[in-house]
Formats: structure tokens, C-alpha cells, sequence
């Protein structure tokens, strides 16, 4: 299906030369549309098949062929003036990532947080404000509903479960997820999450003994979070683990993969240390490509050996030991991260602000962002030769802003085949909110890298 948002255009004729100017109000851009076309748009203005556009139009306009309408067509989509909400085909998630809150009960060694007090945090008000905006999003493009809370420590904020009840209204079939720490997650917790119909919950693990877990994120905190876990299980709840890779814990991933299997986890995730907020401290540091490759490849052969730990293999450098695995990253397409105070991110491992949803709606921000829309093809030259370069899209593209302070222009500082040892670091320059931690890119900059 195709829709033309009216309300985000400016139309104005030209009676003399009999075509029409169509101006984004948002972002400046012009087309010129003859009547024909505008034709075309006012059947748009609701969902409309494209063989229901085609049709009409024949029907109505002799000088021109299907072909040509066809060809029309697919301009004005190339150009985002009509937009795809197809739903002859199977429905594709929208997810959000959602901080709630900066509070957390625990100071993790590689958090991206560089505060952890509620003075961005808003309202309930405010925030079912912004729900009510994500359901327009997930209304008007005939999506499925996704969202995860974290924070900080999501379950710190006294109104979670209001918040929560408030979504389940709007739409009893949405996906919730919690994204936390576990150490505060006791029975009645586990308990009321189940009620409300929480989809799932993932618990930060970050080694397979209190040891490196607690020296990683503080002392006692391993054990709490195995409660936790045991927690959520006895009520029936999807329970997954999550585990950073860092020099402090990466000899101890194949044991990590042995407890989530003993433990009876949904799913184990790896990720990597992104050097932001407190991740660049001295304390914690990143893997040696060569050491991430071998680390990736012993997860694999472990989880082969134990499938019950159900090792989520759909991480971007996956890909690299063998094509079946790994992922492509969804920013750009069908995801995007909000901080307490409503700042909007690609993701919260890509720090760069690219809106602010209290003032804005999704359709903005999505629509309007050249940053997203850069993200959906690899234009990086270290990736040219690279036979997986379309799929990879250069590996963690907010890895590699926080590493070079570069955006779509340097390929992951993880990646083996690019790099032997991890290449020297370089400062980022541009404004930084200690608060929320992230970037704010200069006009000028945005300008010469054509992202305005």
C-alpha cells in the first residue's frame, strides 16, 4: 500500500506552465509534479494498492502508459513523498529502545552513562504523550509494535508498571521488553511483569562467576542478578542474558555459554564494549580484532556444543567467520533509541542526536534524517572489495563513530579483515551532552557532509 501525508507538503500551481511545485515543509526539498501526478497523490491521501494508482489513472488520463505510471510511481517513493505501508506482505516490527530513566542502584565499569540522577527523566503525562506518538507511527505504516525499556535501571522508576498498562491499552498485542540488571527483580516484581504481559526480559551478565561480574559492575551484584533470573523463570517469563566482550571477560565467554545452558536461558547475547560514557576509562578496554575473531569463533563451536543456551549468532561481525550468521543492522529502517528527556538516537551505541520526540513526531524524524538514511547503504571505501560489504554495512557503525568520530566514512575498528591491530583512536570534537551522553554535530559539519 502507498500513502501521501498531505499535511507535511506545500502545494503550489503554476497555471501558465500547468505543473504543480510540491515543497517538503520539513526538509526544503522541491519537486515539480505535473497533473497527472497530482492526481496520483490525491488518491494516496489514503492507503491505495499501486494496481488500484494505475488503474485510475489510466483510466482517467489518455496520454500516458502503464509504464509510465509505474516509472511515476516509483520517483515519488525514491523521492519519500509516497510512503510504502504495505501489508500484502508479512508486517515488519518497529522498535524502539527506550532509556526511561538515568537512576541505576549500580555504577558498571563500561556504562554509557556518565550521570545517573532523574533531572532529565520526564513525566508520566509526557511520556504516554510519546506513546501516544509511536502508535501513530505503528497506526499510519501498519506495523508491530515493539518496545524495550532500560535505563539506567528501569525498574528504579516508581511509574514502570503504569507506564507499561498504559501501552498494553493502546495495544494489548505489543511487545515489551525490559532491558536490566536484575538485582532488583524479586518475586513480586517477576510477578506483576507477568501480569502485565511483558514479553521478555534480559539480564545484563557480564562473566560466568562473581568474580568478573562483580568486578565489572560491583561487588555482590552477580548473585542478586542470578536470583533475578530464577526470579522471572518461576513466574514463565522469556528470560535472556546479555554479555559486553572486553579484555577483562573474553577468555571466559566459552564458560558464560556453559552457564546460560545450565541456567536454562531463552537467549544469550554478545555484544562489545563501545568506548563512550564511562566505557573509556582505563578500567575496561576493547578486544584486539584478532581476539574478537577467535573469541566469535570459539562462541560459535560452544554453542554447537551446548544448544540449549540458545547463543543469539545474529551480530554484525558473525558474519565474517561464516555468511549464515550475523545480521544487518536495522538503523535507518526499523528501529530507533530515546533517552530520558526525549533526545532521539540511531541507537544508543551510535551517540549522535538527531531529534528530540516531545517536540517532534516519528514521521519527522525518520522522513527528515539524512544521518538514517546514509545508514542503508555502505558507500565506505575500506569496505570496497568486500564480497559482504552490503550485507555487514561496515560492521557497527556506532562502534566506529565513537572510535574515529566519523560517520559512515571508516569501517568497525574490530574488523579483521581490515585491520590487524586496532588502529590509533582519535577524539571527537563536537559538542557533548555529559547528562545524556551523546554528540551533538555542528551545522557546519552536518553541511559538509551533506547530512543537512
Amino acid at each position: 500500500m502507498l500513502n501521501f501525508y498531505k499535511d507535511y507538503f506545500t502545494c503550489v500551481a503554476d497555471k501558465k506552465k500547468d505543473y504543480y511545485t510540491l515543497v517538503n515543509k520539513k526538509t526544503g526539498d522541491i519537486f515539480s509534479i505535473n497533473y497527472i501526478g497530482l492526481f496520483v497523490l490525491k488518491i494516496c491521501e489514503t492507503d491505495s494498492d499501486e494496481n488500484e494508482i494505475i488503474r485510475k489513472t489510466l483510466e482517467n488520463f489518455n496520454d500516458i502508459n502503464e509504464d509510465e505510471v509505474k516509472d511515476y510511481i516509483d520517483q515519488l517513493i525514491n523521492n519519500s513523498v509516497l510512503i510504502v505501508t504495505d501489508n500484502t506482505y508479512p508486517k515488519k516490527t518497529f522498535h524502539i529502545q527506550w532509556h526511561i530513566n538515568q537512576q541505576c542502584n549500580l555504577r558498571c565499569k563500561h556504562c554509557y552513562q556518565e550521570e545517573y540522577n532523574n533531572k532529565t527523566e520526564l513525566d508520566f503525562y509526557e511520556v504516554t504523550n510519546i506513546i501516544d506518538k509511536y502508535f501513530d507511527l505503528i497506526r499510519k505504516w501498519d506495523m508491530i509494535p515493539e518496545i524495550t525499556f532500560t535505563g539506567g535501571e528501569p525498574l528504579f522508576r516508581h511509574d514502570i508498571f503504569d507506564i507499561i498498562s498504559y501501552i498494553k491499552n493502546k495495544d494489548s498485542s505489543s511487545r515489551i521488553f525490559i532491558l536490566t540488571n536484575g538485582t532488583l527483580v524479586s518475586e513480586e516484581i517477576a510477578y506483576k511483569l507477568k501480569k502485565l504481559g511483558v514479553s521478555g526480559v534480559q539480564i545484563s551478565l557480564d562473566g560466568p562467576d562473581q568474580e568478573t561480574h562483580d568486578y565489572i559492575r560491583g561487588t555482590g551484584n552477580f548473585q542478586k542478578a542470578i536470583c533475578g533470573i530464577k526470579n522471572l523463570q518461576n513466574v514463565g517469563i522469556w528470560t535472556s542474558t546479555h554479555y559486553v566482550l572486553m579484555k577483562e571477560n573474553y577468555k571466559l565467554a566459552n564458560d558464560f555459554v556453559k552457564l546460560a545452558s545450565d541456567l536454562k536461558i531463552n537467549r544469550t547475547t554478545f555484544s562489545r564494549l563501545v568506548p563512550i560514557g564511562n566505557g573509556v576509562s582505563s578500567s575496561v578496554n576493547m578486544l584486539e580484532p584478532d581476539e574478537l575473531k577467535k573469541t566469535l569463533e570459539e562462541i560459535i563451536l560452544e554453542s554447537n556444543k551446548y544448544p540449549d543456551a540458545y547463543v543469539n549468532t545474529e551480530r554484525d561481525l558473525f558474519r565474517l567467520i561464516d555468511s549464515s550468521y550475523g545480521s544487518t543492522c536495522p538503523v535507518g529502517d526499523n528501529t530507533l533509541t530515546i533517552l530520558s528527556d526525549g533526545t532521539v538516537l540511531p541507537c544508543r551505541r551510535f551517540p549522535v542526536k538527531i531529534g528530540n520526540i516531545r517536540y517532534e513526531n516519528f514521521f519527522e524524524i525518520l522522513l527528515d534524517s539524512k544521518l538514517l538514511n546514509k545508514m542503508k547503504t555502505n558507500t565506505i571505501d575500506d569496505c570496497t572489495s568486500c564480497n559482504l560489504k552490503d550485507m555487514c554495512k561496515g560492521g557497527c557503525q556506532g562502534l566506529a563513530f565513537s572510535y574515529f568520530g566519523e560517520y559512515m566514512e571508516k569501517a568497525d575498528p574490530q574488523c579483521w579483515r581490515i585491520y590487524d591491530k586496532l588502529p590509533q583512536k582519535f577524539s571527537i570534537d563536537f559538542e557533548y551532552d555529559h547528562l545524556q551522553a551523546y554528540y551533538i554535530m555542528p551545522l557546519n559539519e552536518m553541511k559538509e557532509k551533506n547530512l543537512l
